[in-house]
């Protein structure tokens, strides 16, 4: 299987921009609500480089 590393590096740096983006946004959000989407959001974050590094 031929990888596009291109692809590969590119997809955990859009999911930290979401995840950084999301975090400016959501300041107004409540606290415990904030949290919550955060912890998600970090949840994909981690999958995603974690499937990036296997590759």
């Amino acid at each position: 299987m031929t990888i596009n590393r291109s692809i590969s590096t590119r997809r955990p740096r859009t999911a930290l921009a979401h995840l950084a983006h999301e975090y400016r946004v959501m300041a107004s959000l409540p606290l415990s609500v904030h949290a919550d989407v955060l912890r998600a959001l970090l949840s994909v974050t981690v999958v995603r480089l974690a499937q990036a590094r296997a590759r």
